[in-house]
């Protein structure tokens, strides 16, 4: 059977398939014009792909790979689509029965189907590893009601028998102890260094071909940093549950915009890349995870707070983005349609705590999930930018974005744009929250970041009095002086006219 396997799935389960089976995996230039993604996450794809390759043949698989290098570039030639490079392959071959794993993402899985009923080709179900739940309970879990986190991250700690007793009664008492994990970073902290990558003559390659072929995409393939295959994914988790998850969770939230070594992750794990390609799957980690804080007598709150990321967040994303996601990506709730203007792409906005996130992405293609949705999404959603060109930013700036992650996050969490499947308010505030989480000092950018915040209230005044979590904002609004109103206005406007355009 000939197995193919696209760049989301590379589980290391595959190489416990018959050793008769064949592979093919393939590169794709059309698929890399989709977004102008960066090019670490190129670098991360493209390099983890070759080096699966490279373990699969290595155990006596036979491999067929179509390699980019293969492919005119845009600038030449329309580069052939990636359904137009699988039917060549399968028709060389004269197969027309494939095995493929579930596809994460529902547009691409969409376009599969339709490209194999045009040629009649069968595809077989291979099992997939990228998450936890199957995407068949996702339905039942949310019970045909609006989907909660809270309650689908109890179902899913019974359900997996994770930090619970014998009665399915949290260990330690209660199910989160996210109150206990909003602390800001002490002064002087020194937060631990980042894992190194293993040299790869692969890994070299890419970088090098990235670094040719797509220039001018965001960040830079030489500052390139992640595990690119199982192996190395693993030494990377255990390092994090060495050294960095017992300070993971009093400080998961905090921000900090200083450029030191550690800095760009804190105390956070970056595992995400590695899970969302498929070479790390997340019941290893909740299976590491476990094994160490029983050896370590791990703080609960960490590694509850850690687990609830893995097994919780990341598979109730998943969740929206099944019974939802159509949905979400054709709504506007607010309306929004403005667009980024190039500041937004190499961190010249003026306000501090953007710009820093914003060279943090170039930098690495990564920022954690605070900078993500209060730092970056909140200022964008004040801005009235429109949610599509909120998701595709973030699909481009991120190692780890995919469809499935970045669709209710942006649509939902982020810019509130799907009107509360996801959340039950927009995730917006002032300075004073930034001041508090972060490191940055107070300056001229609160004004304007408070500007924004004050001033998106007021044009939503209605909307914000009647919701039971923002009532407050939009009531003390409202007995706001006009003149200060009428600054907040001529502020507000003056940044969205000089950072977004339409």
């Amino acid at each position: 059977m000939l197995n193919v396997v696209l760049g989301d799935q590379l589980f290391p389960e595959w190489g416990h398939t018959s050793t008769d089976d064949e592979f093919l995996l393939i590169e794709s230039r059309a698929l890399c014009a989709r977004y102008r993604y960066h090019q670490q996450k190129l670098v991360l794809i493209f390099a983890a792909m070759r080096r699966f390759a490279e373990s699969l043949r290595a155990r006596g698989f036979r491999v067929h790979y179509v390699r980019l290098e293969s492919q005119p570039l845009a600038s030449e030639a329309p580069p052939p689509s990636y359904f137009d490079l699988l039917d060549e392959q399968l028709r060389a071959r004269g197969v027309r029965e494939i095995r493929v794993a579930e596809l994460a993402d529902r547009g691409f899985a969409s376009e599969f189907a339709a490209w194999a009923r045009r040629v009649g080709v069968r595809v077989e179900p291979a099992p997939s590893h990228l998450f936890l739940t199957p995407t068949a309970l996702f339905p039942a879990a949310f019970g045909g009601r609006r989907p909660f986190m809270k309650t689908f991250y109890e179902w899913q700690r019974k359900r997996l028998g994770v930090l619970v007793d014998s009665r399915g009664e949290p260990t330690g008492g209660k199910w989160s102890f996210d109150t206990e994990n909003r602390k800001k970073l002490p002064r002087g902290y020194v937060a631990p260094a980042i894992p190194t990558r293993d040299a790869s003559d692969t890994v070299s390659d890419v970088i090098r071909m990235v670094e040719r072929d797509f220039a001018d995409h965001p960040g830079s393939a030489s500052q390139f940093w992640l595990p690119t295959e199982t192996t190395e994914a693993l030494r990377w988790l255990d390092q994090f549950l060495a050294e960095r998850l017992d300070d993971f969770g009093p400080y998961e939230d905090a921000i900090r915009a200083g450029e030191h070594p550690g800095d760009d992750v804190l105390n956070h794990s970056v595992l995400s890349p590695m899970m969302n390609l498929g070479i790390l799957p997340p019941a290893i980690i909740v299976e590491r995870a476990l094994a160490v804080a029983r050896e370590r007598d791990t703080p609960i709150a960490s590694l509850e707070g850690f687990l609830r990321q893995v097994i919780g967040w990341r598979e109730f994303v998943k969740g929206i983005d099944v019974v939802h996601g159509e949905e979400q990506a054709s709504a506007n709730f607010f309306g929004h349609h403005r667009q980024l203007k190039g500041c937004w792409y190499d961190g010249t906005t003026g306000l501090v705590p953007v710009d820093a996130a914003i060279r943090k992405a170039l930098r690495r293609g990564y920022n954690h999930h605070i900078e993500r949705l209060m730092v970056l999404s909140n200022v964008m959603l004040l801005c009235d930018v429109d949610p599509r060109a909120v998701h595709r930013w973030f699909m481009e700036m991120n190692v780890d974005s995919s469809e499935w992650v970045m669709g209710p996050n942006v649509y939902g969490m982020g810019q509130f744009s799907d009107g509360g499947i996801f959340a039950t308010k927009p995730y917006i505030c002032g300075s004073n929250y930034i001041l508090k989480m972060s490191d940055v000092p107070r300056g001229a950018w609160c004004d304007t970041w408070d500007a924004l915040y004050w001033n998106f209230v007021d044009r939503h005044q209605a909307f914000f009095r009647q919701n039971p979590r923002m009532g407050m904002a939009g009531n003390l609004v409202a007995k706001m002086p006009e003149a200060k109103r009428m600054r907040y206005r001529e502020i507000a406007e003056a940044f969205r006219e000089r950072t977004t355009q339409g």
